[in-house]
């Protein structure tokens, strides 16, 4: 009321410094009940939880290009951050659309199996090419080196994943069936929506892991029909990453990262 009783007077004495501050606080009064009720609005919309990460975590992936080999890693514990604190934040009373269980034997080894898969053609076909984007050898500074490290290790590990896993095989291969796509159970089969899936996973990866990458779509994929296990899938990318992200380092081919 008193809000209101303002701006009545603020229309009478004009532009004058009462009459502008009573348009100001309605301004901000405006803007922060729009931007409440947008919030809102998205966040009651399951595909956003879904959706929102991963594309938060794209776009500061593209931002990566403009990067420095020393900020690069700054920009990617950012990214991982944010997208993990979405993660968290989007799904506040909706963990148990993360279904199912850690505890599959099969999972950790289909993350070893699809390990080999990845690593062995670089083995194979010596002339792949082989681009480099991090590097901790940029560092002088042993302890900074160590941190880039493990701020590389972590957000493949600990986030992508999750986030992977939520977009693809929990989202995309049921909104494709039908976009009311939390009435579908996890891990149904239909055979478009399937290699959708799988065709999209193996696009946002680099052009010479495609053949790896879509074969990695097709056994989590797999795994994610037989079990219905979407935790499953979560451990089995992130041993997959864990593997990959220790044979890196010991190696010493930052390429694959």
């Amino acid at each position: 009321m008193k809000l209101v009783v303002g701006l009545v007077r603020a229309a009478i004495i004009g532009t004058s410094d009462q009459g502008q501050h009573y348009l100001n606080l309605f301004s901000c009064t405006f803007k922060k009940f729009l931007r409440r009720i947008v919030i809102k609005s998205l966040c009651e919309k399951p595909a956003f939880r879904y959706l929102a990460p991963f594309v938060v975590f794209m776009i500061l992936t593209e931002l990566q290009r403009f990067a420095s080999p020393q900020t690069i890693f700054f920009v990617y514990a950012l990214k991982s951050i944010l997208t993990g604190a979405l993660i968290l934040w989007a799904f506040q009373g909706k963990y148990r659309e993360i279904e199912g269980s850690f505890a599959d034997l099969r999972a950790a080894v289909l993350g070893v199996t699809v390990l080999v898969v990845w690593i062995l053609p670089t083995l194979i076909f010596k002339d792949l090419p082989k681009d480099i984007s991090f590097d901790p050898g940029v560092f002088d500074n042993v302890l900074a080196q160590g941190a880039a490290i493990l701020i590389r290790a972590a957000g493949a590990v600990l986030v992508v994943p999750i986030m992977e896993e939520l977009l693809w095989r929990s989202f995309l291969m049921r909104y494709l069936i039908q976009p009311d796509f939390l009435k579908i159970p996890f891990g149904t089969y239909r055979s478009i929506p399937f290699w959708i899936t799988v065709a999209a996973f193996t696009l946002v990866h680099r052009t010479w892991e495609w053949p790896v990458a879509a074969l990695t779509g097709i056994l989590y994929g797999a795994y994610a029909v037989k079990t219905k296990n979407l935790k499953g899938c979560v451990l089995a990318h992130a041993v997959t990453n864990l593997g990959l992200a220790i044979y890196t380092v010991s190696t010493g081919q930052w390429f694959f990262w």
